[in-house]
C-alpha cells in the first residue's frame, strides 16, 4: 500500500520532528527542517540529480549525498529530473510484478535522503513511455509521487526561488494544455518577482547539449524498442515554442536529465551562446 498525509502549521526554517507508524511497527524518530516562507531573503540550497536507477554508481551517488548531509551541509530539498528507477527498463525480461518491486528498492535507496527533505520530481521518458515492455505511460509515477497540481508540470515557491517542473513527454505548442498552463503560470510569477527574483524550470529532456545520442530534444523520439512495433509519439513544440516561453518570461535557470553526464551551458537563445 502507497499511504499519504499532510502536514501542516509547519514553521519555516525550524527543525521538525516525525514518525510512521504502522501494522504495530514504527519507524525511528526523522526530522526535517521547513523551507523558507516565499519571499525570504533565506540563502537557499538544494540538490539536484537525475537518471539515478539502482545502479552502482546509483548507491555511490546517493551515499555522496548523505555525507554531505552528515558533513551538516543543509538543503532545502531534492529536484530529481526524470528517470528514477528505470523500474521500466528490464519488463521483458522479468514478470510485471518485479516492476512493483524495483521501485519499492529505489524507494528504500533514497529514504535517508527523501525523508529528510522535500523530494520533488518532473517525470522522464522512462515514467512516461509506453515503448518499454511493461507499458508504464505515467500511471506508476502518479501512485508513487504525490506532487502538486497534476503532479508532471506544476510549480511551488521556496524562499526566493519559484520552481517549474515541465514534463518533456508531452505536447508544449501553443495549442496545448501545458503550454497555455506555463504561459500563465510563468506570466503570474513575473508579477510577483519581489517575492521570487528567481525563477528556475526543470524538466527531464534537455533542449541543448553535446550528447550525439541524444541529442537536443525535438520532440521526436529516435529510440528502438524491441518490445514495441508500434509508431513512436512526437511531441509537439520542443524546442522552439518552448524556448520562446523561458525567453519571453526571462526564466533564470534550466534543470534537465536524460544525459548520463554532467554538463552546464554558457546563457543560449535561439542556439547562439548570449554572453
Amino acid at each position: 500500500f502507497i499511504h499519504e498525509c499532510l502536514m501542516v502549521n509547519l514553521v519555516p526554517g525550524r527543525i521538525h520532528f516525525y514518525q510512521i507508524q504502522s501494522n504495530g511497527e514504527s519507524s525511528p524518530i526523522l526530522k526535517f527542517v521547513a523551507a523558507p516562507e516565499p519571499g525570504s531573503r533565506t540563502p537557499l540550497s538544494f540538490l539536484h540529480t537525475g537518471d539515478v536507477g539502482t545502479f552502482g554508481t546509483s548507491v555511490m551517488i546517493t551515499k555522496n549525498m548523505m555525507t554531505r548531509l552528515e558533513m551538516k551541509q543543509h538543503y532545502h530539498g531534492m529536484i530529481h529530473c526524470g528517470d528514477m528507477s528505470y523500474a521500466n527498463k528490464y519488463g521483458k525480461e522479468r514478470p510485471i510484478w518485479s516492476a512493483q518491486q524495483l521501485w519499492n528498492t529505489w524507494g528504500q535507496m533514497i529514504d535517508p535522503l527523501a525523508s529528510r527533505m522535500a523530494y520533488m520530481v518532473s517525470p522522464g521518458n522512462h515514467e512516461m513511455d509506453e515503448y518499454e515492455s511493461s507499458r508504464e505511460n505515467g500511471t506508476i509515477y502518479a501512485k508513487r509521487f504525490i506532487m502538486p497540481g497534476n503532479e508532471r508540470y506544476y510549480s511551488f515557491g521556496v524562499g526566493m526561488v519559484h520552481f517549474v517542473s515541465v514534463s518533456t513527454d508531452e505536447d508544449i505548442d501553443p495549442s496545448s494544455t501545458q503550454w497555455v498552463w506555463l504561459d500563465r503560470t510563468l506570466a503570474k510569477i513575473n508579477k510577483q518577482r519581489d517575492i521570487w527574483p528567481w525563477v528556475v524550470t526543470f524538466q527531464h529532456r534537455p533542449i541543448y547539449n553535446s550528447n550525439k545520442n541524444h541529442g537536443n530534444w525535438s520532440g521526436a523520439n529516435n529510440y528502438t524498442y524491441d518490445a514495441w512495433d508500434g509508431e513512436l509519439a512526437t511531441y509537439e513544440g520542443w524546442p522552439d515554442d518552448y524556448e520562446a516561453l523561458l525567453l519571453k518570461h526571462k526564466v533564470d535557470l534550466v534543470l534537465t536529465g536524460h544525459v548520463h553526464h554532467y554538463e552546464r551551458t554558457w546563457p543560449v537563445r535561439n542556439r547562439n551562446d548570449v554572453t
